[in-house]
């Protein structure tokens, strides 16, 4: 292993609250830390986390002698004592007890908070920020150089277009992995925004519920400072992870913070994503018969490239109960996560109840409604209507029915009688068809 090069940038990583429950992603807070500290020698380490929990992370790292771990709170009233930085830094201090408050204190406010930190981190420390679910992409050695002067991650693909009033699309730019050196003008730059966002987290401080537009705000304020840009892009196999183009490092995605996603429990966002592995993990632990009943959930919302399709059906009401995994993995076409669903024995029988749910189908930019109660291989082939690559599920689902009906059969137990149950256009009551009528709408 090579040795640390104290002239090399810091990556700082950031965990704001405390450590992941059972309910949580196992190793969120660690993996990319821990992964990074086996692979990289000449970065230095920075491990940021409240003071209540430097203890538990010390002794997670104690093997690791490349990273520290540092306390938050340590280093900001350390700066309440510097002419220069004082200010700065009670005002941090101030969001921090507001937003971590026990009233309030969701993994909305946590990131919240997790964002202006690394501006505080880029004016104070330079080098990177990173996510903690940011690991080196190889399996060899990696180093991270300095970049150019401030910048941040832009996200290369089609759907981000450049106009001549935004030759960079908002839409484009991430904070996940972000640089600076402590030269002024950048410092400067990551003032600025740090003044910009923290007087609009002010403006936010008395509300009772998660401030679910924080995120989009951070975006503008970076952009507006005309940074420079690391590029990343997205597997073209698809996939929540985004590469880096010049940089041996990848991000993996979960959007825990984000308004669609914040009432489902975790697993759920896992097969969003299409984390087999981390999905696998959490079934041999127990999750296999999670279900959502009487939730509340974001069925439609805005996507940055639906255009005006999304524009005029934002709305949140009750959608849907008794919803297993097997229905939520179809309806996010993760064919690996419904094989393993399968053979793990989840109940493939079992109906979810619809209330008005409307399903977004980017392939065709349509909107499929589902109303009554619905079996997976039902979700399934209403589905592939609209989409031929989804006939491999309906194979896939019919293939392992008809096996566990023989099995039935031969050992002499009732057939699993499987029928298409659909609201039809112009009916109230659910009726059996052999050519479906569809709900959808351009």
């Amino acid at each position: 292993m090579q040795r640390i090069d104290n002239t090399s940038p810091t990556l700082h990583y950031s965990w704001i609250g405390p450590p992941p429950d059972k309910n949580g992603i196992p190793g969120h807070d660690v993996d990319g830390p821990i992964s990074m500290s086996t692979q990289n020698s000449t970065n230095p380490i920075v491990f940021w986390c409240l003071d209540a929990h430097k203890n538990h992370y010390e002794e997670i790292y104690k093997d690791k002698v490349n990273i520290q771990v540092k306390s938050v709170e340590v280093l900001l009233k350390e700066h309440t004592n510097d002419s220069v930085l004082k200010g700065r830094a009670e005002i941090m201090l101030t969001l921090m007890c507001n937003h971590l408050d026990s009233q309030k204190n969701t993994v909305r406010d946590r990131v919240t908070i997790k964002n202006i930190f690394t501006i505080y981190l880029l004016m104070t420390q330079g080098g990177y920020t990173l996510d903690t679910n940011i690991k080196p992409a190889i399996n060899e050695l990696v180093s991270l150089p300095h970049q150019a002067g401030f910048s941040v991650t832009k996200i290369e693909d089609e759907r981000f277009k450049s106009t001549e009033m935004e030759p960079i699309a908002l839409a484009s730019i991430e904070c996940f992995l972000m640089y600076s050196n402590l030269d002024s003008k950048n410092i400067k730059k990551a003032q600025n925004i740090f003044d910009e966002y923290s007087a609009y987290i002010k403006t936010t401080m008395e509300r009772d519920k998660p401030d679910y537009d924080a995120g989009e705000k951070f975006i503008r304020f970076l952009h507006g400072q005309v940074p420079e840009y690391i590029s990343a892009r997205l597997p073209q196999s698809g996939g929540h992870h985004s590469i880096f183009d010049e940089l041996p490092i990848v991000k993996y995605s979960f959007n825990t913070h984000k308004e669609s996603n914040a009432p489902l429990p975790m697993i759920f966002n896992l097969v969003r994503v299409n984390d087999v592995e981390l999905v696998t993990k959490m079934i041999t632990n127990g999750y296999l018969n999670v279900q959502i009943d009487n939730n509340y959930i974001r069925a439609e919302y805005k996507h940055k490239w639906a255009g005006e399709l999304f524009s005029k059906v934002e709305t949140r009401e009750p959608s849907f109960k008794n919803l297993n995994l097997l229905h939520w993995a179809i309806l996010n076409n993760r064919i690996k996560i419904v094989e393993i669903l399968l053979r793990n024995g989840i109940d493939y029988d079992s109906k979810v109840s619809f209330v008005n749910y409307k399903h977004y189908c980017p392939r065709h930019f349509d909107i499929l409604k589902f109303d009554g109660e619905y079996s997976a291989i039902e979700i399934a082939e209403i589905l592939s209507y609209k989409n031929e690559v989804r006939n491999e599920m309906v194979n896939l689902l019919k293939k392992f029915i008809d096996a566990q009906n023989l099995q039935k059969k031969t050992q002499g137990a009732p057939a699993v009688t499987k029928t298409l149950l659909l609201q039809t256009s112009d009916s109230q009551s659910p009726e059996y068809s052999t050519t479906p009528t569809y709900n959808y709408r351009r």
